[in-house]
């Protein structure tokens, strides 16, 4: 006979994974936590709407999100992104 000892999609913490193993449960399939970067690219004479949009609706949806406004103004073609990228985010690797 099975039983559900955990629900879906939720985070594992310590506990958790002691009552897997107690019910002798070896492997299981986890994931990170998905992680949002917002950045704004525009000429810098119009305001940041989507940005404000973006970021409650990340809040809404209960995603970590990384912020980088303080970056200033990130003009909008490719070498331009991946430095800013690659600057404040040193493990992502862009691949062209």
């Amino acid at each position: 006979m099975c039983k559900l000892v955990l629900q879906n999609n939720i985070p594992l913490g310590f506990a958790d994974l002691g009552l897997l193993a107690t019910v002798g449960l070896r492997t299981i399939h986890a994931y990170d936590q998905l992680r949002v970067v917002v950045l704004s690219t525009d000429s810098g004479k119009i305001h940041h709407s989507n940005k404000i949009m973006l970021m409650s609706e990340l809040k809404d949806l209960n995603i970590q999100h990384n912020i980088y406004f303080q970056c200033g103004i990130i003009y909008n073609n490719e070498t331009s992104i991946i430095q800013t990228l690659q600057f404040h985010h040193p493990i992502i690797r862009v691949q062209l």
